[in-house]
């Protein structure tokens, strides 16, 4: 292995790192049992999946920007 690998390799397990202190921190966030935008209530199912979700699905699909396919 070249530094290059090995630098390439520590940057994939510092991601990883990231990763998993992102979900441990996630689980720890409480969810909105209302949405902030338009008052309905959020489903239970979507607390639990989204932790510390504040919108319901419908207002975050308005929220978010579309995706847009790439082109190379």
């Amino acid at each position: 292995m070249d530094d290059a690998d090995l630098a390439a390799k520590q940057q994939e397990n510092a991601e990883r790192q990231t990763l998993r202190n992102r979900a441990k921190n996630n689980k720890a966030r409480v969810s909105f049992s209302q949405c902030l935008d338009c008052l309905d209530p959020i489903p239970t199912a979507r607390q639990q999946a989204e932790p510390g979700a504040r919108l319901c699905v419908p207002c975050q699909t308005q929220a978010e920007p579309p995706l847009r396919a790439r082109r190379w």
